[in-house]
């Protein structure tokens, strides 16, 4: 664990000793202790505590509700390769929130938390390539992204991939089942992910 991560966990710690120690008395007390930990963490660099930020400015708990102060921290987590982070702001550029809607940005940033295992963004990338949502529509590679989101506990992906699996031929089927497994082979193997790459690029509109 890095040094500002460390930092970050233990002063998140220190804040809700706080709220539960003095919370009572000073209903506030204790968010603002937090909010002011978690701002301190985040300008120290902590990725972790960006992301927390970002949200905090996203649903206007703790910090104002500013969407472009939510985008600029989430990009700093992100850069980080904070997966929650990059999931957010995937959902930022999918539902247009401090920033114009821009599909093929949703679809690197779903892409960037799927390969680290984000059951939610692969979620997401599923329902991009069943719908051809900025991408040429795939049902292969939407059933392999369900699916790994599915084998994580995912219902709503479960219930979508045996939907696609339905309609697809024998051997439509068994080649979406060859890439599911060939995607969390690489996820498990934490590689470079040329195929994962591939799988969404190559269904990308030029």
């Amino acid at each position: 664990m890095k040094l500002h991560d460390f930092k970050y966990y233990a002063l998140t710690l220190l804040a809700g000793i706080f709220s539960v120690l003095w919370g009572a008395h000073e209903p506030h007390a204790g968010a603002e202790t937090y909010a002011a930990k978690v701002i301190e963490a985040a300008e120290q660099g902590s990725p972790e505590a960006q992301c927390e930020l970002g949200q905090m400015h996203h649903e206007g708990v703790g910090a104002p509700q500013d969407d472009q102060e939510a985008m600029r921290w989430y990009k700093k987590a992100a850069a980080q390769g904070n997966a929650n982070a990059q999931l957010n702001l995937g959902f930022m550029y999918d539902q247009g929130n401090g920033v114009p809607q821009d599909s093929k940005q949703a679809l690197f940033w779903y892409g960037k938390a799927a390969e680290q295992g984000t059951p939610e963004a692969q979620f997401r990338l599923g329902e991009i390539f069943a719908g051809g949502l900025g991408v040429l529509q795939n049902e292969e590679v939407a059933y392999a992204w369900y699916s790994l989101a599915a084998t994580q506990g995912a219902d709503k992906a479960a219930k979508r991939r045996d939907s696609i699996a339905e309609t697809l031929t024998p051997e439509r089927l068994s080649q979406a089942k060859t890439l599911a497994a060939a995607l969390q082979a690489e996820i498990d193997s934490k590689k470079t992910m040329p195929s994962v790459k591939n799988a969404m690029q190559k269904n990308t509109p030029h």
